[in-house]
Order: C-alpha cells, then structure tokens, then sequence
C-alpha cells in the first residue's frame, strides 16, 4: 500500500524563497497544514483548510514560478491531500526546477494514482502508473509488487513475473517470494482464472471471506488443475468453519500434489474441526506445536483457548493438565484433569494424575 505520509506537515525550506511576499505566502501555508492535521482526521482537498493552503501555495507558485521551495509547499500539500494527479505535476516541476529529494515524493504519487485507477477497475491505466513508480525509483521493491498485483489482476502472469522477480530480489520476503514461484506456474491457466485469482487473494488480504472464497472457487472451476487455486478453496473453507467441506477440499489437494506435511497438517485439522470447530481445533493444534517446541507457556496457553472455545474438548483439556503438571502449576492441572474426568469418567490416566497434583498441592507450603 501507499507509504505512510507525515502527520504534521513541515516545510523546511521557508527560508530560502527569494521574494518577502512569497516567503509569507510559504509560512501561511505551512500553518493552515499544521491547523488541518489538528482539525481533521483524514486529509481531502476539499476540506476547508487544506483547500485553503492549496489556495495560497498556488499564489506562491504564481509569483515565484521559478522556485522550487514553492512548488515543494504545493506539491505537499497536493500528497497530503491525496489529489495525486496534481502532486505528480507539481513535484515533477519541482524536480526540474533543481529541487532536492523530491524522487520519493514523486515515486509515491505515482503509486497513488495507480491505487485510484486500479480501485475504479482502470487496470491498464493503472499499469502505466506503476511503471512510471518503478522507473523512478527502481530501487523501491513495493513498486514492484504494485507493478505485479496489476499485472495479475489484468490476467497476465507472464508480465507480471519479472516484476515479482524483481521485487523478491529487493525484498526477499515471504510474500515477495510466493508470488515469485507462483506466477510462475500461472501462465498455463489462462487470463480468466489468473485474474479471478488475484481477486481471491486480494480479497483474502482484507480479511473478506466469502468474497474471497467466491473468486478462488472461479479460479479452481476455469482451471480444475490448478492446485494452488484447490489449496487457497480450502483454506477459506477452514477458516469459515465449514468444516465438512474443507475436509473435502484438502483431500482434494493431496490427490492433486500428494501427501506433503501442510497438506496433510490441514486435513488433520479440518477433521478436528468438524467434531470441535475450527477456533478450537486451531487452538489445539497450536498448542501440540508449542508443546513439541518446547515453549510450555505458549502452549498452555493455546490448550486453555481450545478448552474454553469447546468445553467438550477432551484432549484439550488433557493436555493443559499434562502442560500445567509440568509447569509445576499443580492447582491449575488439577482444574484440568478434572474437566477430563466430567467428560470421561473412565480416563485412568487423568485421573493418576489428578492425584499426582492434589498431592503436590497438599505438599506445598
């Protein structure tokens, strides 16, 4: 997303305007930024104040036209406000003019005006933003990855994979890198479902899961042998606690790539799920990791989660008092092991050591 711009508006170079009248006109506009930030929680152009500073830097830019601390102040204000359009001219003039610093600004309305057009479905306008961002500043990886979405949401892989190359090698994170291996093996399935896609993972990327699910299913029904598009089918499944269906889809999966751990880690879950739910049998699954780690807090803490999001949750609770026991929170496992024993009355383990913890209680100073 766009980069975060500065809450308090400063301009630094007030001093070096050349003309009295312009240089006032440069304070005037550095205050009513300062009174906007404080009277507004969002910047629009529209909005009194900042329309108002727009006004006055403009004037400044009148009358000293061959300045760039005035086309600086203006193109500020243009960024603040998020009238993009305007921002790109103004530091563009700026940049020509000699002024200093200004690549990143312009780098940003760049982006800012690819955002717009991709928000109005304007994909190939907003196409030729970004590589206008990453032509200038090609060092800046998240031009790239805004370069590649676009690319992905117009249907085109094999466009869209050199510039998730090249933001993985600036960037090499997780997601840089994903998407890097991933386009990869999207430009066999055709524009339609590479798209629809995208959509799916956009939409997964703003916690919107029905909506996400949607896409991911017209991705997987236009290319039925599109793992990646089975997997992401039934991770929402999962996530939507639509548990007998998810366990479906990830048996799916692993007909189409085989049995490799994630795969068979998330049909075990989906399983649990169905019996316990997805909030509870995630919590438990996180806890046996934790506990395998070694972090017994951590995994306390997860089997507690299960515990109390499916009082019924036998294991769960099983393993709290195991967790507990070991901790040396002998109260706490024998809370635990009691739960057990409500459920399973005929469980000879808890209740071995139920007595272990009240005797450690009963032993306790």
């Amino acid at each position: 997303m766009l980069r975060a711009l500065v809450a308090i508006f400063v301009l630094a170079s007030v001093a070096l305007a050349v003309n009295p009248q312009a240089k006032q006109l440069l304070g005037q506009v550095q205050q009513l930024s300062l009174e906007a930030e404080k009277a507004y929680p969002q910047a629009f152009p529209d909005l009194p104040l900042w329309k108002q500073a727009i006004e006055v830097a403009q004037k400044a830019t009148q009358l000293e036209p061959d300045a760039p601390e005035t086309w600086e102040a203006l193109a500020r204000v243009y960024s603040r406000t998020g009238w993009w359009i305007r921002a790109e001219e103004a530091w563009h003039r700026f940049i020509a003019l000699g002024g200093e610093g200004g690549v990143d600004s312009l780098t940003e309305a760049y982006m800012g005006l690819g955002y717009a057009a991709l928000q109005r479905g304007a994909i190939h306008e907003a196409i030729a933003h970004y590589r206008q961002a990453t032509r200038t500043d090609p060092k800046d990886a998240e031009t790239w990855v805004w370069l590649g979405r676009a690319y992905l949401r117009a249907g085109d892989p094999v466009q869209a994979l050199p510039a998730w190359r090249e933001a993985e090698r600036l960037s090499p994170s997780p997601r840089n890198h994903y998407f890097a291996v991933q386009v990869q093996k999207m430009t066999r399935y055709g524009a339609s479902a590479v798209a629809d896609f995208y959509r799916g993972y956009a939409a997964y990327e703003q916690q919107r899961l029905p909506r996400a699910l949607k896409f991911f299913s017209d991705a997987q029904a236009q290319a039925p042998g599109w793992t990646e598009a089975h997997r992401w089918v039934a991770r929402i499944l999962l996530e939507l606690d639509q548990s007998k269906k998810a366990v479906a889809a990830w048996t799916q999966v692993i007909v189409l790539a085989g049995n490799n751990p994630a795969d068979t880690h998330f049909l075990k879950l989906a399983k649990e799920s169905e019996t316990y739910g997805f909030l509870a049998a995630k919590s438990f699954f996180a806890g046996i990791a934790a506990y395998q780690a070694g972090r017994l807090d951590a995994a306390r803490l997860d089997f507690e989660q299960a515990g109390r999001a499916n009082p019924k949750y036998t294991k769960a609770w099983r393993w709290l008092g195991r967790t507990d026991y070991e901790l040396s929170r002998f109260r706490e496992a024998a809370a635990a092991y009691q739960e057990v024993l409500k459920l399973d009355p005929l469980d000879a383990s808890s209740a071995y050591f139920l007595k272990l913890a009240r005797r450690a209680i009963e032993s306790s100073p």
